[in-house]
């Protein structure tokens, strides 16, 4: 078996001695990034704390992107691989790190680009790249797509009709509601 070949066993989990560690691997980095993601929104952390959790980002980062890069590698016509859903998951889990050193290094305002960071939420669907139930759930999906969008709408409908009739009983007993001055215009 070639290069190619072995890498992307490994890489899907299939790889006879590497297929299982290289895959526990990748879903422990994958939770590890959802996690330092949260801990990074503590308030009051102390600066070593967001120092290690700044270079797990940069270790993060650097696996996935050479994880991207082998799956292009290895992948039988790498462009449609980088159109897929998965290659799509897997750019944009690595993009945001990426897009943020560019815009720090041309001095644009980093608070709109901070945004870009709940992109790397987007790791966490990398995970359904390993599961066979997620096969499962989109044969499903595709059976009774129509139902549920039907019964999603009916669902809105229904919740709507009921707020309204909640505030026609109850608009009584809720505090006085914003007036407009004597001028009539808004406070």
């Amino acid at each position: 078996m070639d290069w190619r070949k072995q890498v992307a066993t490994a890489l899907d989990g299939r790889h006879p001695g590497l297929g299982h560690r290289v895959e526990l691997g990748l879903h422990a980095l994958i939770l590890y990034s959802a996690l330092s993601m949260g801990i990074e929104t503590l308030p009051g952390l102390p600066g070593w704390a967001g120092t290690v959790l700044a270079a797990s980002e940069i270790v993060v980062v650097a696996v996935f992107t050479v994880e991207y890069a082998l799956r292009l590698a290895t992948a039988p016509a790498p462009g449609a691989y980088a159109r897929s859903f998965f290659g799509i998951v897997d750019l944009l889990a690595i993009a945001p790190f990426y897009l943020g050193l560019v815009f720090a290094g041309i001095g644009i305002d980093l608070r709109a680009v901070r945004a870009l960071r709940l992109l790397r939420l987007v790791r966490l669907l990398k995970l359904a790249r390993y599961n066979s139930a997620i096969d499962r759930l989109i044969s499903a999906w595709r059976a009774v797509k129509e139902e549920i969008v039907v019964f999603g709408v009916a669902a809105v409908i229904v919740l709507y009709v009921c707020a309204l009739v909640i505030d026609q009983f109850e608009h009584d007993a809720q505090p006085a509601r914003p007036s407009g001055n004597a001028t009539g215009a808004a406070v």
